[in-house]
């Protein structure tokens, strides 16, 4: 859960040293914890890429949130630890996979 209110730029509900997560708790939610640290997340200013997580953290993170889109230079964009939100099964999406494994994009393309 901290992962994912990095992303969105919030701070999670906090008592007693526990995170309070008002929703439900999802593999697609689970996927943040294997996260990487926020030192090695990747600058997203894809459009598409944008508004998905825009779309997913609308979803996901409960209050009042600040800004997600930061300018760099002449890019707008933002942080995350991956391109795209989790799918809703907690795996991401086939470009991160890829990136993992190299034999996975070679037997992708062979099918």
């Amino acid at each position: 859960m901290l992962a994912l209110y990095a992303v969105a730029k919030v701070r999670p509900f906090v008592n007693r040293g526990q995170v309070i997560y008002p929703g439900t708790v999802t593999p697609q939610l689970l996927a943040f914890a294997s996260c990487a640290e926020r030192a090695e997340w990747q600058w997203t200013s894809d459009r598409r890429q944008i508004a998905a997580s825009q779309e997913f953290l609308g979803a996901h993170v409960f209050g009042a949130r600040a800004p997600l889109l930061e300018q760099r230079g002449e890019e707008t964009g933002f942080f995350a630890p991956h391109d795209w939100p989790p799918r809703v099964d907690g795996t991401w999406s086939a470009a991160v996979e890829q990136q993992a494994s190299p034999e996975a994009s070679q037997a992708g393309g062979d099918e």
